[in-house]
């Protein structure tokens, strides 16, 4: 798939990359942070405050007759669709 040269350059986080002291990241920390103590604070069983796998509410095979499931090309160039165009 052809790039464009303009981002071929771009590197999220650079300038952290380069320098971590004198860039810090926006968190309590200025670091990467997989533990997040303030996500930890609100206490919610659904949201852990580290990365980690949880089994979606809506799930191959447990749909109801009738239901539609939709699939989709994934993006070649992101993750999911958070923060594109950023």
């Amino acid at each position: 798939m052809p790039e464009e040269p303009e981002n071929a350059r771009f590197a999220r986080f650079a300038a952290f990359r380069a320098d971590p002291q004198a860039n810090p990241l926006k968190t309590a920390s200025g670091k990467i942070e997989i533990h997040s103590p303030t996500i930890a604070a609100f206490g919610y069983a659904d949201c852990p405050p580290h990365p980690m796998w949880l089994e979606p509410d809506e799930w191959h095979g447990n749909a109801e007759a009738g239901q539609l499931q939709l699939l989709s090309a994934h993006p070649a160039h992101r993750l999911h669709s958070q923060l594109n165009h950023t």
